[in-house]
């Protein structure tokens, strides 16, 4: 007798209980498809952070001589460790006045198990004066392999070719932090240069002030 009194009921209002279930329909749909992709999306960050070696740990110091990084493998817990010498510097392009940062990262040129890799499109830097720029700012400021940029450190002014550009799982949203929370891309991004290059703009030989980490399981 219900299930009669039901029926009818849906008869007299059926456009009505056919919109619900197109309604139902489609949010089961939407809801498959978004957790499909959310689910390929968390792959894909786990994939490519794995795959360019993310650190776990980033310690900044004054000082480290290169020389006494490797000591650091023995405390427990720690996998892996490297050394980079990180600096932020004036830059000059050609045809603007736009007060630019660019964050320099030092890394050894051909070092396949480099942690924080970084994906490059171009010409690995590999003697002093060449610079990878990070893709949003090389790609706001329209730069080509072979153009110019003006570097300022220590009162002096280096001149860098541009080789190329890199995408890097550390710099998925470049921001410069502090009260700069937001991208600004036309006038600041991150730039890896050779050990060499970065000796000669802070005229150090031998230190570094960052120390990367992964540890391991557990």
């Amino acid at each position: 007798m219900l299930f009669k009194k039901a029926y009818r009921s849906i008869w007299r209002q059926k456009k009505a209980y056919l919109a619900c279930v197109f309604l139902i329909m489609i949010g089961t749909l939407m809801l498959t498809a978004m957790g499909t992709a959310a689910t390929g999306l968390a792959n894909a960050v786990e994939s490519f952070y794995g795959n360019y070696r993310l650190a776990h740990v980033w310690a900044s110091v004054r000082a480290i001589p290169v020389n006494e990084v490797d000591q650091l493998r023995s405390i427990p817990g720690i996998m892996d460790v490297s050394q980079r010498s990180v600096l932020e510097v004036r830059a000059e392009v050609a045809n603007s006045d736009d007060i630019i940062v660019l964050r320099l990262l030092s890394f050894v040129p051909g070092d396949v198990n480099r942690i924080n890799d970084f994906l490059l499109s171009g010409i690995e830097p590999s003697v002093h004066g060449d610079i990878a720029l990070s893709s949003m700012f090389n790609q706001t400021r329209g730069f080509e392999i072979g153009d110019s940029v003006t570097l300022y450190s220590q009162g002096r002014a280096f001149l860098f070719k541009v080789t190329g550009s890199f995408m890097s799982p550390e710099y998925a949203y470049v921001a410069r932090g502090g009260a700069e929370m937001l991208p600004a891309h036309n006038v600041f991004g991150i730039g890896y240069i050779t050990e060499e290059s970065m000796n000669n703009l802070t005229g150090q030989v031998g230190d570094a002030n960052e120390v990367l980490f992964t540890l391991m399981d557990g």
